[in-house]
């Protein structure tokens, strides 16, 4: 194979043409792009905001929707405000869990919890569910401060402010 390479003055006067407007070009492309960059930085701080307010209506939709399509239905929590100090609840069902095709026949627990219960112990066989009972229990709790519907027939709770707890 042989290459030839021909040179004309036609072809370096094209040639030279052809590479002064595609560094005009470059320098246009790189001026508009600088110019781009410069509107959208006036409007970073309300990207920043959008961002925020749309992450939490996100968060509050994929909840809400989670307790729609839950099996059995979430319940509007009973928030008891006073000296009281109780944590009931009813058929109580992990939200996570009870999604979980696997988990078809998970049993829901009952959690009796009043000022006379300053200590329960949890005792049982490895892989009993301890944990899960636990958890089921600061779910549905921290489900129901923050104004949630909790995956629970029954739920009333008082103010708690923390969820002790060793595995």
């Amino acid at each position: 194979m042989c290459l030839l390479f021909v040179r004309t003055p036609r072809l370096e006067e094209l040639n030279s043409d052809f590479s002064d407007v595609t560094r005009q070009y470059e320098a246009q492309q790189g001026y508009i792009v600088e110019e781009i960059l410069q509107i959208g930085v006036g409007f970073a701080a309300k990207f920043v905001d959008l961002a925020d307010i749309l992450s939490r209506l996100d968060c509050l939709v994929s909840l809400a929707v989670a307790a729609q399509l839950a099996t059995t239905p979430y319940v509007k929590p009973e928030i008891i405000d006073g000296p009281k100090k109780l944590i009931t609840l009813k058929q109580a069902r992990h939200p996570i869990l009870e999604r979980m095709p696997t988990m078809a026949n998970f049993i829901p627990n009952d959690v009796a919890l009043d000022e006379g219960s300053t200590l329960k112990v949890i005792t049982g066989p490895n892989l009993g569910g301890k944990s899960t009972y636990m958890r089921t229990t600061g779910l549905c709790v921290y489900m129901a401060q923050v104004g949630l519907h909790s995956s629970a027939c029954h739920l009333e709770i008082c103010y708690t402010t923390r969820k002790l707890s060793t595995k």
